[in-house]
């Protein structure tokens, strides 16, 4: 599900959902989190260089002929009106309620979610787990410049012991949820597969499970190109410890420390279990594995392998910053642990492996 963060309000732009694929859009139109709204008033005008946000009007002849939609480039005089497709003025507005008892259906809280800021802040429901309390919470606008007036004081986030905030976009970077809130954004955990939407239930655990920081080192973010998807990614071995990464026209060689594969409980700096898992079971086998491929995996280290996938994944969503979903297929829909980008070992390096 691509990435729903809002400005100013909850809407979509026919720019936004052209790189949506028509199964994210029909599946979240059938389900009723989406619903086709008036058309923009206001649209970047491509004219010229300058990408200026100008007020469309309409031409109508009453003939019966198509009406037709146009701005005037203010930048250039000599440019004048520039054609709009009525296409690209289409828009698709959240609904809201639909997302927050879709939200309390997938992650099958307790309790009845309650509206806490009109429009803005929603608790949806816990988890009880033995002693532990786990609430949920679903922020909408937090990267509005009002947000930290509006989160700041919510006490019902700042009173829970484990309390985990859903952002429709990418986190803010301010922290006024609170230190111990734990934030996840929604446009890496839910997919849609048809009318049907699925929420990452393991990511959240895992995110519940211990901190962040544990999880994930700090490493220096990929420059991935604005608007890259998993599908362009290139990730290929050229050795044990270094891979060679492809996105678009930015080629750059990479080590496992780079990445955050390092195994911080040895002295020296060496790669940790999930970098051979990600080297020597699924960039071996082209990034798709499933139950009986592997003859080097003992039964004890078959049944570990979706918890190193979970890992795998959230190292990649913190190296990948940029790039929103989830960097695996389905497991329902692939019946295997399948990379949605390119995964594989160089061809001397195989020959070297042999």
């Amino acid at each position: 599900m691509s990435s729903v963060d809002e400005a100013s309000s909850v809407l979509f732009g026919y720019d936004d959902v052209a790189g949506w694929s028509s199964e994210e859009l029909d599946g979240l139109l059938e389900c009723g989190l989406l619903r086709e709204t008036a058309h923009a008033r206001s649209v970047v005008c491509d004219g010229c260089e300058e990408a200026c946000l100008e007020n469309v009007e309409f031409l109508d002849y009453g003939d019966g002929s198509p009406v037709r939609a146009f701005v005037v480039c203010r930048a250039r005089e000599d440019i004048g009106r520039v054609a709009i497709p009525l296409e690209r003025l289409r828009q698709w507005a959240i609904d809201l309620n639909a997302l927050v008892k879709l939200l309390g259906q997938l992650l099958a809280t307790d309790g009845v979610a309650e509206e806490i800021v009109e429009k803005r802040l929603w608790w949806l429901g816990s988890w009880h787990k033995g002693r532990r309390c786990v609430d949920f919470f679903l922020a909408v606008g937090a990267g509005r410049p009002d947000a930290s007036a509006v989160f700041s004081n919510a006490r019902q986030i700042r009173e829970c012991s484990t309390p985990v905030v859903l952002i429709p976009g990418q986190s803010p970077q301010d922290r006024f949820f609170g230190a111990h809130a734990k934030m996840l954004c929604l446009a890496r955990l839910l997919t849609a597969e048809g009318s049907m939407i699925h929420i990452d239930r393991d990511e959240i655990k895992e995110t519940i499970a211990k901190p962040r920081a544990e999880r994930i080192q700090d490493v220096a973010p990929f420059p991935t190109p604005p608007g890259t998807t998993w599908e362009q990614l290139l990730i290929e071995f050229h050795g044990d410890e270094a891979v060679r990464i492809t996105v678009g026209s930015v080629v750059e060689h990479k080590s496992f420390g780079d990445m955050g594969f390092v195994n911080r409980s040895k002295s020296g700096e060496q790669p940790d279990k999930l970098w051979w898992v990600l080297r020597d079971i699924l960039a071996k086998c082209d990034g798709e594995v499933a139950w009986g491929d592997s003859t080097e995996l003992s039964q004890r280290e078959l049944g570990k392998v979706k918890k190193w996938v979970a890992d795998i994944r959230a190292r990649l969503r913190a190296y990948f910053p940029a790039i929103a979903g989830d960097p695996f297929e389905s497991y329902r829909t692939a019946k295997a642990y399948k990379t949605k980008f390119v995964l594989r070992w160089s061809e001397a390096y195989r020959r070297s492996r042999q």
